[in-house]
């Protein structure tokens, strides 16, 4: 099953309602794993 985070919005630091599939580079397989974890940690930082 494939991660599907278009439907999440979060708000950021500025209030901003953003799409959580905005600049997420997220490729799916083993080999990917921690880049996709860090890339979605970034992210999160990004939020309150």
């Amino acid at each position: 099953v494939a991660n599907d985070l278009s439907n999440l919005t979060a708000t950021d630091k500025k209030q901003w309602e953003l799409n959580l599939t905005r600049g997420i580079a997220y490729r799916h397989g083993l080999e990917w794993h921690d880049e996709n974890a860090k890339n979605m940690k970034g992210l999160l930082n990004d939020f309150k």
